[in-house]
């Protein structure tokens, strides 16, 4: 078992904070990752996923504008502010920027041996479908997929049909254990280029290849919303309305996951699984983790609501006691020790350590431990240092774990 050793900082000099550096095994263990006796090293076995198409409205109308802000992602990725000529400032940003930032965060979310396309429409402003991406795992598709959609602005007609139709030619064959493809289409209108969408998402559904059509509305009105719920209906997919950045991010990510019956895709990386019931588990240590942040509900698959609220950086004692107040699963919750938060660092993402496939950490990156060194000492683990510092009186992120 790893023993951390404790180095004073002889540099630092506060008044407040005395730190002390644990130098966390973590950043070594790239190099001795062929030591097999490591449980939490050994890879479980590669899941077949389900694909996913992402089909992008880009029509004029999606330069309109609504309530969010594209430069604060639920996974903590910002964007920058909204295109500066849209006219939209304070609260009111385009719907553009908006399902631009959302789109980009569920990148990050979805797990590298994910199959991923995209389509946009409509092409040059007419009834075309542009910006056509064929599926790929998600490792190779990311960075081209966040360039298109970073260079997407609006402009033309809604040809949703088309769209759909493209989108269900991009699947070649069922999913391995019996998961749904899935298009996901993200739109704020009704189609305008005298397509049927509700006979594409059924033609699509009837096809044999396991396809269900979801939508995502960004505000529409009474007439538009009972439309686009036929499509889905048509598709065998979920119809959701979203009026802010939040929701839409909430739902990108829990639609790439949803399956007929409202159960959930499981979601897999080394010793750790999500089935979906809104905690992790590490197979190998017989540990569970809380998988959304302090604040967040789990819904429809996925962590809804924003984890860079002030309920989500605390204290250490309201740390603690938020844990050992927390009632889900029926379990006994605490705060984890260091060594325990070494289990869920993610060695493969640049910037920020924790697991961002499973759990949603709002780009925060110091988490309270239950670990203490000396009166009022307590320890905070960085993930993005691989390192424990000791801490008298700051605010940290919180994660549960329990047996």
């Amino acid at each position: 078992m790893h023993i951390p050793r404790f180095i004073p900082d002889q540099t630092a000099d506060r008044s407040r904070e005395r730190r002390y550096r644990f130098k966390s095994l973590a950043r070594f263990l790239p190099s001795l990752a062929f030591i097999s006796s490591i449980s939490f090293f050994i890879a479980a076995p590669a899941a077949i996923f389900a694909d996913t198409v992402f089909v992008y409205d880009r029509s004029g109308s999606m330069q309109e504008t609504m309530g969010g802000d594209p430069g604060v992602l639920v996974n903590g990725a910002p964007t920058g502010p909204a295109n500066s000529g849209s006219g939209a400032s304070g609260g009111d940003v385009r719907k553009i920027d908006i399902a631009r930032a959302a789109l980009s965060a569920s990148f990050t979310w979805l797990p590298a041996d994910r199959g991923l396309g995209f389509l946009s429409f409509p092409s040059d402003g007419d009834c075309g479908v542009a910006d056509e991406i064929p599926v790929d795992r998600a490792r190779n598709a990311k960075s081209n997929l966040q360039r298109v959609v970073n260079g997407i602005e609006p402009d033309g007609s809604t040809p949703l049909a088309l769209a759909i139709d493209r989108a269900g030619s991009l699947f070649h064959a069922p999913a391995a254990g019996g998961s749904p493809h899935r298009i996901i289409v993200i739109t704020d209108g009704l189609e305008t280029c005298d397509g049927d969408p509700v006979a594409m998402a059924t033609k699509w559904r009837k096809a044999g290849l396991n396809i269900v059509v979801h939508i995502i509305s960004f505000a529409v009105d009474d007439n538009a919303r009972e439309q686009l719920k036929l499509v889905a209906a048509a598709g065998g997919g979920v119809y959701i309305d979203v009026e802010n950045m939040q929701d839409l991010s909430w739902i990108l990510g829990g639609l790439s996951r949803w399956q007929e019956g409202g159960s959930c895709e499981a979601i897999r990386a080394g010793g750790l699984v999500d089935p979906g019931d809104g905690m992790i588990y590490d197979r190998n240590a017989g540990r569970v983790w809380q998988k959304c942040a302090p604040g967040q509900t789990f819904e429809l698959c996925n962590c809804r609501g924003p984890n860079t609220n002030r309920r989500a950086a605390m204290n250490w004692q309201t740390a603690g006691q938020y844990c050992s107040s927390l009632k889900q699963g029926g379990r006994r919750w605490r705060l984890p020790t260091i060594d325990e938060l070494q289990t869920i660092i993610d060695r493969k993402a640049p910037g920020v350590y924790i697991n961002q496939t499973l759990f949603r950490s709002g780009g925060d990156h110091r988490y309270w431990s239950g670990s203490e060194y000396g009166a009022g000492r307590r320890m905070i683990y960085d993930f993005r240092l691989g390192e424990g510092d000791m801490v008298d009186d700051i605010r940290g992120r919180v994660r549960c774990v329990a047996r």
